[in-house]
């Protein structure tokens, strides 16, 4: 056991969840343009931006640095969807993995990611059929 095992904190987690790139027909750009309406529509979350460059496009929302920071892009194999969390919601949780409840903190960081990831993308759209089938899950689950 370490001396200082108050001052072991945990300051940030990544969580990802990468797609294969489709062959559909639907736009990437168009997505994250539509991604970019519902956050313009949505005043509660001010820091978003869509870049895009001679590879690829990217949707950033929240500042690198802040309580949440999601971003959406593609490289050449696939599409990944990022969410870096920070602060007090990571406090929250930090205590199943010291305690060794892995199976608790995967759950609520799982549900987080997912959460937030509902709040921000749109999700009538290929790219987030994963988060459809997500939720259908928790769903049939809840009512078994």
């Amino acid at each position: 056991m370490l001396s200082n095992e108050k001052d072991i904190r945990l300051s940030r987690l990544d969580l990802c969840y990468p797609c294969k790139k489709t062959n559909d027909k639907t736009n990437f750009n168009l997505f994250l343009e539509r991604c970019s309406k519902k956050l313009r529509r949505n005043r509660a979350i001010k820091n978003f931006s869509l870049k895009y460059n001679s590879l690829s496009s990217i949707l950033k929302i929240g500042k690198c640095g802040s309580l949440n920071h999601f971003r959406v892009y593609k490289n050449y194999r696939e599409i990944r969807f990022e969410l870096e969390q920070r602060g007090l919601k990571l406090k929250a949780v930090q205590n199943f993995i010291f305690e060794g409840q892995i199976q608790s903190f995967e759950q609520i960081t799982v549900d987080m990611f997912f959460k937030y990831s509902k709040k921000v993308l749109i999700t009538d759209e290929n790219y987030t059929g994963w988060l459809i089938d997500f939720y259908r899950r928790q769903n049939s689950t809840n009512t078994h």
